[in-house]
């Protein structure tokens, strides 16, 4: 961690006095490996500003993980400078990723790297800050290889600035991105366990104050800045107060660190200088504070270019709320809290991805100084805890609940009751507005609303449905809706009474009526990004969907366009209608706490088109992927034709759920037209929703006398 006051790092320190540092298991410990390792990465010399020792430091720790099954990767930047990412499984991008740093200070004394072990704690330079935390990360990737998305970035300049890009940043601009969580372990306080969900930015603020140099010998010839500046920091302290008052730590500091002036005592300099460290709890605090100072004092403020952002992490998110409990049940005797940082580390250059960011460290003492140590039994728990928590999480299903009530009726319903009914890792909970209504939205990652008649859903939730549906979004679940799923999630209407309204659109004109289509959508930039779903045209199904345009703006809802029609209906009814061409076809993004995807068109119809749904699945849920294989007719196996004709119910659904994970039929989404027109001669029966016919074949009920009836 940089800076020099690493022994007041946390707002708080969150420790029962009745626990020791050096507490926890034998100095053996479940991981013999981790203690070797780390004896070893202390012995090297890794000072920061050593290019060389660095990379050997990387060299060592690489050879440690590829022995032990762990996928490494070492990068360089225009420095020379090394640094190693680490992956349980291949890839560069994975959904929980440790970031650590190989590199130290200078040593206090001399012998520092040569670590020795007394009473359970190993001492050494770097042994808390950070190759402790080194350690337990390379265990936990290596007891998790082959078997989680798990990553690490160890970082080789995180001590301090040196020539050459970041490495953390370096490596990101290739391509190594963390999806879901970002766990930084590095020293956050004197042997306290907790969770640090928040740290303050950091800028350098310079105050310029400029005048006429001359002798000082005639001064009344020159202009002196020096009691300009001087008389200005009385102001500038009405602005930014005293950052040694009592009070909460967790605030804006402007601290004074350095005068400068005349390079001679004799010499009344042109211009004279006050640098500040700031720490700010808000991202826009620099520029704030530049405007305020320059109002008050009328003297130049400078800011660099760039400079540390604070890390602001939600503490409701989902990763965090069960990580911390995750905590607390390994350890319940001690108070494991969530904290607010006052120092920076590497956490900084990952805010941007709007992910949650957590910064936790093993227990030890006197970072940076002569007398740095750290617990070998708290590495070995920390080791252990992490590794059953990402198994853990990382391997539970995602919790997706699918309507499959009144209003979800057609192919589109169908067929996402049928592919999250087989999609792996998913546990597809089906639910009505009932179920909705009481409760059954809790614990899920997820809704997933269908196509059909969105009036007859919003009818059937009624005011207090939509808006359990609303709560949960913005309380940080995620909906993925298509074609009436993304009609609920916009502004009502005259036509549309009681949809939700969280996402900022509003039905159009052209579109809908009876035409059913192949369109071509356009997906952008953004689609790739956030759904990573390529760029480029795609032919889509589009059936009676809405155009979706932008209304007024929502409170706290963030939705951009991720896709646009590139083609206009040409369906069954011939009618002219506004061009749909250019206007929005997907969207998502936030409300509140939660993530969005709707579309109006229909991708579950061709399994060429499942990467969108994928996507948006991964991208509303905030889990892994979500993939699944559709089952593959058999010989002699009958092909039976669901006609949706009127709303599933959620027994009926069940049953379609059911007979999909059998794989006993083939089953094939029919609707009344395609009765009409004949299109099912290749189906030997048909089971119906609503009672209706298919035509000539053989029709039976969908419920289980139906299904009966079919095998007999």
């Amino acid at each position: 961690m940089c800076g020099t006051m690493k022994k007041t790092l946390l707002t708080a320190i969150f420790l029962s006095a009745a626990v020791g540092l050096a507490s926890g298991a034998p100095a053996g410990g479940p991981f013999p490996g981790l203690r070797e390792n780390l004896l070893a990465l202390l012995r090297i010399p890794s000072v920061t500003s050593s290019v060389d020792e660095n990379n050997r430091a990387v060299e060592a720790l690489r050879g440690w993980l590829d022995a032990r099954g762990v996928f490494t990767s070492v990068e360089t930047n225009d420095a020379g400078r090394t640094a190693l990412y680490a992956s349980a499984v291949p890839g560069k991008c994975h959904d929980v990723v440790f970031v650590t740093h190989l590199d130290v200070v200078p040593p206090s004394e001399e012998g520092q790297f040569e670590p020795r072990e007394a009473d359970g704690l190993v001492w050494g330079r770097g042994a808390c800050d950070a190759k402790g935390n080194v350690a337990v990360v390379a265990q936990v990737l290596a007891n998790l290889a082959g078997k989680a998305s798990v990553g690490a970035v160890f970082a080789t300049d995180e001590e301090t600035r040196v020539p050459g890009k970041a490495t953390p940043a370096m490596l990101l601009e290739r391509g190594y991105v963390p999806r879901k969580l970002v766990l930084v372990a590095d020293t956050n306080g004197e042997h306290s366990d907790a969770l640090a969900i928040a740290e303050k930015g950091h800028v350098l603020v310079t105050v310029r104050a400029r005048g006429r140099g001359g002798h000082s010998s005639i001064p009344q010839s020159a202009d002196n800045p020096i009691p300009k500046l001087l008389a200005a920091y009385g102001k500038i302290r009405g602005v930014a107060p005293d950052p040694q008052r009592p009070g909460d730590a967790w605030r804006d500091d402007l601290v004074p660190t350095q005068l400068s002036g005349s390079s001679a005592g004799n010499t009344i300099p042109d211009a004279a200088e006050m640098v500040f460290s700031f720490r700010f709890t808000t991202p826009d605090a620099p520029m704030r504070l530049k405007e305020s100072v320059e109002r008050e004092t009328g003297l130049e403020v400078v800011l660099p270019a760039t400079w540390r952002e604070p890390v602001l992490t939600d503490p409701e998110n989902p990763w965090i709320r069960s990580l911390h409990a995750a905590m607390r049940r390994r350890w319940p005797e001690r108070d494991v809290k969530l904290a607010r940082m006052s120092c920076a580390t590497d956490a900084t250059h990952y805010v941007h991805l709007g992910i949650p960011v957590a910064i936790f460290s093993v227990r030890g003492e006197g970072a940076h100084s002569a007398g740095e140590r750290v617990s070998l039994g708290s590495c070995m728990e920390y080791a252990a805890m992490f590794t059953e928590y990402l198994r853990a999480e990382l391997s539970r299903p995602v919790r997706l609940a699918v309507y499959a009530g009144a209003g979800a009726r057609g192919a589109g319903a169908f067929r996402w009751i049928e592919l999250t009914a087989c999609a792996e890792n998913v546990e597809a909970t089906l639910v009505d507005a009932a179920a909705i209504l009481g409760g059954a939205l809790d614990g899920k990652d997820a809704l997933v609303v269908p196509g059909g008649r969105s009036v007859l859903a919003a009818k059937a939730l009624g005011k207090e449905g939509v808006e359990r549906i609303r709560s949960f979004v913005a309380g940080g679940g995620g909906y993925a809706g298509t074609c009436a799923g993304c009609c609920l999630a916009m502004q009502p209407s005259a036509c549309h009474p009681g949809m939700a309204g969280f996402i900022p659109f509003t039905f159009g004109k052209a579109g809908g009526g009876d035409d059913v289509a192949d369109l071509m959508v356009r997906f952008n930039a953004r689609a790739e990004a956030l759904l990573g779903v390529p760029k480029g045209d795609r032919r889509l199904c589009y059936s009676l969907g809405p155009v979706p345009v932008p209304s007024l703006p929502v409170e706290d809802a963030e939705i951009e366009v991720v896709a646009t029609y590139a083609s206009d209906v040409n369906g069954r009814s011939g009618r002219a209608r506004p061009s749909m061409a250019g206007q929005a076809a997907a969207v998502a993004g936030t409300y509140g706490k939660g993530r969005v995807f709707a579309t109006a068109v229909h991708p579950e119809g061709d399994a060429a088109d499942h990467d969108i749904l994928r996507g948006a699945l991964r991208y509303v849920a905030r889990r892994g992927d979500v993939d699944w294989r559709l089952p593959q007719r058999r010989r002699g196996q009958l092909a039976v034709g669901v006609l949706c004709a009127g709303s599933f119910n959620v027994e009926a659904a069940r049953l379609v759920q059911r007979l999909v994970r059998s794989g006993e039929f083939d089953l094939v989404p029919i609707v009344s037209a395609s009765v009409a027109e004949g299109a099912c001669r290749h189906l030997d029966a048909a089971l119906s929703l609503n009672g209706s016919a298919a035509g000539k074949l053989p029709t039976f009920p969908l419920d289980e006398k139906g299904v009966a009836a079919l095998r007999a």
